[in-house]
């Protein structure tokens, strides 16, 4: 019985070690900041997003506006933000693909924002 209990959980790592390396790489890329333009009407709009080497604190700034929040990486790649609004908190999770210099963040709406590496 103990080396069935010890076998199950020996896989159960095995399975997990992935998914706790890809949650760790996510955790590790997404730290910077980044910067992407927006067509809205016939204005390019840009959008900075700093996610905090904390790996709690996100800025986002719209043209001149900044929103202040928290971030938390999640299992399976990932990202749940919080923004602060005037008078609510706005929150959303978000799929992450990134790598040393770009950034998606795809919604639950299946909408991907391509960001690039401020330098």
């Amino acid at each position: 019985m103990r080396v069935l209990r010890s076998m199950v959980l020996g896989c159960g790592l095995l399975l997990a070690g992935p998914a706790l390396a890809q949650n760790q790489d996510s955790t590790k890329l997404i730290v910077g900041k980044w910067e992407t333009s927006q067509k809205v009407g016939d204005k390019d709009i840009k959008v900075v997003v700093d996610f905090a080497k904390d790996g709690r604190t996100v800025v986002v700034t719209v043209r001149d506006v900044s929103l202040s929040g928290t971030y938390q990486v999640k299992e399976g790649g990932k990202v749940e933000v919080e923004l602060n609004l005037k008078d609510r908190t706005s929150k959303g999770t978000y799929e992450v693909k990134a790598t040393p210099d770009t950034l998606e963040l795809k919604d639950s709406n299946g909408k991907v924002d391509k960001f690039n590496r401020v330098k």
